[in-house]
């Protein structure tokens, strides 16, 4: 056999076992979620029981395609229910009005708050989704007068 064959052999082996193998140590599932009307999510929720189960993670990021975030399964793996919303604003990446970020993420704390067993939901940002996230929770305490001149 030469080494164009084996190489060829083991890559062709890989892909037949490598989705095996990471099935066997699937630490939790996805779940797509429509929260209202055109308001898409994925909820990660891990496979064990654990002490972080009753606490679930909403991510923010200005995508919107946020259902694949590294960041969401990495919670999931550590035992905490995590929701990645998409965003349904006009445009994307930092382009959208910031008002279109507010409705997916109240329908998503609503969705999460609602599930058996969530006794606590922690708003992750990340990156452009902190000035999002800060920007929710100064509406929610304040009124939509805190953004007002």
């Amino acid at each position: 056999m030469s080494l164009r064959d084996t190489v060829m052999a083991g890559l062709m082996l890989g892909m037949i076992v490598a989705p095996v193998a990471a099935q066997d140590g699937v630490t939790f599932t996805q779940h797509y979620v429509r929260l209202n009307g055109d308001t898409e999510a994925l909820l990660y929720k891990p496979t064990a029981k654990g002490p972080n189960n009753s606490i679930a993670v909403l991510y923010m990021h200005p995508n919107r395609d946020n259902l694949g975030s590294n960041i969401v399964s990495e919670m999931a793996e550590r035992g905490y229910n995590a929701l990645a919303v998409n965003f349904r604003g006009e445009d994307d990446y930092g382009r959208a009005f910031a008002d279109s970020y507010l409705p997916p993420i109240s329908e998503g704390l609503k969705w999460l708050r609602e599930q058996p067993g969530i006794e606590r939901v922690i708003l992750l940002q990340h990156s452009g989704g902190t000035h999002i996230g800060t920007f929710y929770v100064n509406v929610a305490q304040n009124g939509p007068e805190a953004c007002s001149d």
